[in-house]
């Protein structure tokens, strides 16, 4: 058997974190993994694997009509097959668990390739990269490393407003939104914290957000090339909550209707010579980096071009790939991440959709409807489902 094997492990900000091959996810982490298991199916491609817990469990899910008919030809397999993996993420603890269950040293990352994987993905590697993009037209961004209680009080001192955020940490994680009348103790304890447990802490100003996308790159062979954008939606504490699925032409008219084409090309640019030189010789996957639009002081609009860098792959990547690959072009719709507080709550939702927005797929391609991108069942407590329309 040829291919790789896609393993979803959404634990791994935080195991890097800790980078020590004992971590263990907390149950919250673990039920959301059980349940998104299969997300890697609409990724992977022909001959490869996705790792699951019970193959038997999945199987009816990965061979249903609907699947078929979008041409997924996927293997599942509940095994610790001894091949190349593509994990979301990689850090010591999956690195350890593969190990420990077969999985040859050929098809697994060095303790020497470990540490140089968390040191490219955590934001303090980053602060100086923003520095250089703000040499662009219509940009702002600040991002400060700091390593002691006194400089984050310093910083705050600043700016009215700031944004705290752990050098690892992902997905609205890790962040914390403070001024100087709300430095409590508890907010004391927090950034200590952070700096006994991760060496550092970034300082950010709070900036007037009005949108959020990302730019989402492939690092191969020594090469970084742009796969393309992800236009996202988030929560008010930071956490994501799922994509637009339109095309990157469609983004891009989005972002230009408030920054130029000029500086939106310029980024791209400066981000790939960037990646290449100093990336693309250590890191090969998919990566993003995430953005936002923001409104200035005097009513106009500036693009931060280095909100966070996702070295690893990403919601965003997945969102567009999926578009690429499965929705027509001719149709448009939204990637969403759900989750629900009770038993039962998802399968009704499931069972609603279904009967309201049937799936109509023609040549392979979504023309309306929705689907589920992961299985449904009575327990389940964490979803992702897109639902298309036509222009």
């Amino acid at each position: 058997m040829s291919g790789s094997v896609f393993l979803f492990n959404p634990d791994n900000d935080m195991a890097l974190a800790t980078f020590s091959p004992y971590y263990k996810s907390p149950a919250g982490i673990v039920k959301m993994a059980s349940d998104l298991e299969l997300l890697p199916l609409w990724i992977a491609g022909d001959g490869d694997f996705v790792k699951v817990n019970d193959a038997a469990l999945v199987a009816d899910f990965a061979t249903c009509a609907d699947v078929s008919a979008l041409g997924v030809n996927v293997g599942i397999t509940d095994r610790f097959l001894d091949k190349p993996y593509s994990p979301w993420g990689w850090n010591p603890a999956l690195a350890a668990t593969l190990r420990g269950n077969g999985v040859g040293a050929e098809n697994l990352p060095s303790d020497e390739w470990l540490s140089r994987y968390r040191a490219l993905s955590g934001r303090n590697h980053y602060a100086g990269l923003l520095e250089q993009l703000r040499h662009i037209q219509q940009t702002c961004g600040l991002s400060q490393v700091c390593d002691s209680l006194t400089q984050v009080v310093d910083f705050m001192h600043r700016h009215e407003q700031v944004v705290l955020k752990t050098p690892w940490s992902g997905s609205g994680r890790g962040l914390m939104k403070l001024s100087l009348a709300g430095l409590t103790s508890s907010a004391e304890g927090w950034i200590l914290r952070t700096l006994r447990a991760q060496g550092c802490i970034m300082a950010e100003p709070l900036y007037n957000k009005v949108c959020d996308f990302a730019m989402e790159f492939r690092s191969e062979g020594g090469a970084v090339s742009f796969v393309g954008y992800s236009l996202f939606e988030t929560d008010s504490h930071g956490n994501y909550k799922g994509n637009l699925l339109v095309s990157d032409a469609a983004v891009e008219e989005r972002i230009c209707s408030f920054v130029s084409a000029d500086t939106l090309r310029m980024t791209r640019e400066a981000l790939l010579r960037y990646f290449s030189d100093n990336v693309a010789y250590a890191y090969s996957g998919y990566f993003g980096v995430d953005m936002m639009v923001c409104r200035d002081a005097d009513g106009g609009y500036k693009l931060h071009p280095l909100v966070e860098v996702n070295l690893r792959m990403n919601m965003g990547v997945v969102s567009r790939l999926f578009y690429n690959r499965f929705v027509d072009s001719a149709s448009k719709g939204t990637y969403c991440v759900e989750y629900y507080r009770t038993d039962g709550e998802a399968q009704s939702f499931h069972r609603d959709m279904i009967e309201r927005h049937p799936l109509q797929v023609i040549g392979g391609k979504i023309q309306k409807g929705y689907l589920s991108l992961t299985p449904v069942s009575e327990e389940t407590r964490y979803q992702i489902y897109v639902a298309v329309e036509e222009l």
